[in-house]
């Protein structure tokens, strides 16, 4: 069975010099971001003076590769994901924890890339008269059925329409798709969000101490943030995602938020990440699916 980490941050966080600031591009992106924390987290994290400093440990999530291969995903690590999170955090009050016994919070942190289900009429177009290019025989020279070509659009409908739902979760799209009272023209234009590939992180915070000495596993906030991905690369997304949605982590947006941000590098870094206590595949799902329960019951 697969085996995934929750990691440590070492202390070691400074500034980035000016040379990696020269890095940044000057094209903008737009990054959506849906933000939502429990009434207890928001309670315990405001103090008289505004937010509380918090600790936490990263923890893997899942990786989406997404229908074609992106090297740029594939050769950007956790590692440096966190690295650029770890900076914008520091910002809001987040800081890594010194030790495995201690620490406020573990973020599980899912990232990828959104797969986009293809038309097929429109990359296989049939002539004027509704026949396909490859005429009415299969491979065999078997004569097809018309139920055939019926069952194999709405076998293609009902695909499309499960991997647009998944996208909108995964985007926190959804949010806007479910709230009442969202316009038809308003509904249009967040659904053409989803008609392409979007990169995306979600970061899934637990209470750490309830979750390493009592193993229970209690949802204080989930944040997940996106921005479209034709155009530009996971390398240059990163930094923008995270600027843009770090602020909004543990806290409650009523409706979405659009920022718009330049495409580049962070500025900071920390320490290599560290084992500090192993999960399986199953427990990881079971910790990540907590979250839809709560908000059934």
């Amino acid at each position: 069975m697969p085996k995934f980490w929750i990691p440590a941050l070492l202390l070691a966080l400074f500034a980035a010099s000016t040379a990696h600031a020269q890095l940044f591009s000057r094209k903008n992106a737009r990054v959506i971001t849906n933000a939502w924390a429990s009434p207890e987290f928001v309670e315990r994290r405001m103090g008289d003076e505004g937010p509380i400093p918090m600790t936490y440990h990263f923890a893997e999530g899942k990786f989406y590769g997404g229908a074609i291969r992106d090297k740029s995903l594939e050769n950007y690590t956790l590692q440096d994901i966190v690295e650029t999170l770890a900076s914008d955090m520091e910002e809001q009050n987040f800081f890594p924890a010194p030790s495995t016994e201690e620490g406020d919070l573990v973020i599980v942190v899912h990232w990828g890339v959104t797969e986009v289900e293809e038309d097929w009429d429109e990359l296989f177009p049939g002539d004027e008269s509704g026949d396909s290019s490859g005429g009415d025989f299969s491979e065999e020279g078997e004569s097809l059925d018309s139920s055939s070509d019926s069952y194999s659009s709405d076998l293609s409908t009902v695909r499309s329409y499960s991997k647009t739902r998944e996208n909108a979760i995964l985007t926190g799209i959804d949010k806007a798709l479910n709230k009442k009272g969202t316009l038809p023209s308003d509904y249009q234009d967040y659904m053409s969000l989803l008609e392409e590939e979007r990169y995306f992180i979600v970061l899934i915070a637990y209470d750490w101490q309830k979750l390493f000495k009592e193993k229970q596993k209690e949802v204080q906030f989930v944040t997940r943030f996106s921005l479209r991905s034709p155009g530009t690369n996971f390398i240059d997304a990163v930094p923008s995602l995270s600027r843009a949605a770090v602020p909004h982590l543990g806290t409650n947006l009523d409706d979405l938020a659009k920022t718009k941000t330049q495409l580049g590098w962070g500025k900071g870094t920390v320490g290599e990440l560290e084992v500090v206590e192993e999960i399986d595949a199953a427990e990881l799902e079971e910790i990540t699916n907590s979250e839809k329960r709560k908000k059934t019951k």
